[in-house]
């Protein structure tokens, strides 16, 4: 019984927090400028109406081993 109350309250959960979801399309990084090669950018993400934001973030990289890559979340000290 107690493992389907779990089951049944993050099914909930899930389908709440998607249902406000909204999809952010970034593009391909540019070209690197410097010899080391290393890129970055910054995206912001649109404002929730009323209340907190929610995402879910999904990378897709097509790298070699010897590559890393480093994602810094933040926010703003005001709008």
């Amino acid at each position: 019984m107690k493992h389907n109350v779990i089951t049944i309250a993050t099914a909930i959960t899930a389908a709440a927090l998607a249902a406000g979801a909204a999809t952010l399309e970034v593009p391909r990084l540019p070209e690197p400028a410097t010899a080391d090669r290393e890129v970055s950018a910054t995206h912001a993400l649109p404002a929730a109406p009323g209340g907190p934001r929610v995402f879910r973030l999904e990378l897709v990289f097509e790298a070699t081993p010897s590559n890393h890559v480093q994602v810094c979340l933040g926010r703003d000290t005001a709008p």
